[in-house]
């Protein structure tokens, strides 16, 4: 789950070289029920969907907004020679509900990431003639008084039948899911009682991991690329956050991504706080609130808190770890990292 940074900055009307891709975080408004960031582990450490200030977020941008201008012809990405303008990504954000324009106001280059996507998928949709489909047929009669509703049947007719028929979970993968995780369950959760419930967590587990590795496999073979110059002019507004502060440092950064009512978040903060001194100047040991920085957290695809991410003195993500994480697991991957 790399961070996006984009590197470059292109002139105008032009495109550069497609950037190193990243698994995508939540998809809500733009994306069919299937792709929506799942509830996976709704009853273990704490799980969360990642809710974003978009109000907080919109008058940030709103403060900070450089005096880059971009006519509505400016071209923002091509996804196989397809291309998407400034104009065609603000109809499409128009078009969503009150709550998810507001969402994505101030981080368009999110929106921008979820069309490429879903661009993505209905024209692999289209070359599989998924059209002919019972999915799709069933896909379209339920969303058929929805605008743009063909495009969206056929992404859930592609994944139904490319992905999620695929998937299979066996009994021992749903004991092995409870035995894994029945410390953090609530009391009095057993096996046998709800195993059905604790199926549909792995299958949904199952199902998210099946479609990333899907939409992967077809960026690989894809030619996308993006308008590096919007994208550098979306993220100035938002590089004030004490992530991208101390992957500048040129130390070594632990950055933990919680919420202070969250129990292995509260357990964690001590934990962190020590580390902070023990290590200081040595390398950079960050708690990050989910909700002050939502615009960071969904970047790094925070799904679970808390969840510490280390990142090496280049600034490159190389160790991810969900839930509470003792001081000495810590103190190992540091030294990996060549921190003493």
């Amino acid at each position: 789950m790399d961070e996006t940074r984009s590197g470059g900055v292109s002139s105008r009307n032009q495109l550069e070289g497609t950037e190193k891709e990243r698994p995508q975080g939540g998809r809500r408004g733009v994306w069919p029920k299937a792709l929506v960031v799942l509830l996976l582990l709704a009853a273990i450490v704490a799980v969360v969907l990642v809710k974003q200030s978009g109000k907080r977020r919109a008058e940030h941008g709103s403060a900070r907004s450089t005096a880059i201008q971009f006519s509505p012809d400016e071209i923002l990405a091509t996804v196989n020679a397809a291309t998407m303008t400034l104009a065609e990504l603000e109809n499409q954000l128009s078009s969503l509900l009150e709550e998810f324009r507001s969402e994505y106001a101030g981080v368009k280059h999110e929106f921008l990431e979820e069309l490429i996507i879903r661009k993505l998928l209905a024209q692999e949709a289209v070359r599989l003639n998924v059209a002919e489909s019972a999915a799709y047929k069933e896909a379209y009669s339920e969303h058929d008084a929805h605008p743009g509703h063909e495009e969206e049947a056929l992404v859930r007719a592609l994944l139904k039948t490319q992905v999620f028929d695929q998937i299979r979970v066996s009994e021992e993968e749903v004991r092995d899911f409870y035995d894994n995780n029945k410390g953090a369950l609530p009391a009095g959760l057993d096996f046998d009682t709800n195993k059905e419930n604790l199926r549909d967590l792995v299958v949904q587990k199952k199902q998210e991991e099946a479609t990333n590795k899907y939409i992967s496999d077809l960026k690989q073979k894809a030619q996308i690329t993006r308008n590096q110059r919007w994208i550098e002019a979306q993220l100035a507004l938002f590089a004030d956050n004490p992530l991208d502060k101390a992957l500048k440092t040129g130390r070594p950064v632990v950055a933990d991504f919680g919420r202070g009512t969250c129990i292995p978040c509260k357990m964690m903060k001590p934990i962190l706080e020590d580390l902070a001194k023990e290590y200081r100047g040595k390398a950079e040991i960050l708690i990050i609130q989910i909700d002050e920085y939502a615009f960071v957290t969904r970047r790094c695809g925070i799904r679970v808190i808390p969840t510490q991410i280390f990142y090496d003195s280049s600034a490159n993500e190389v160790y991810r770890h969900q839930g509470f994480m003792p001081k000495e697991d810590i103190r190992e991957q540091l030294a990996k990292l060549g921190v003493k």
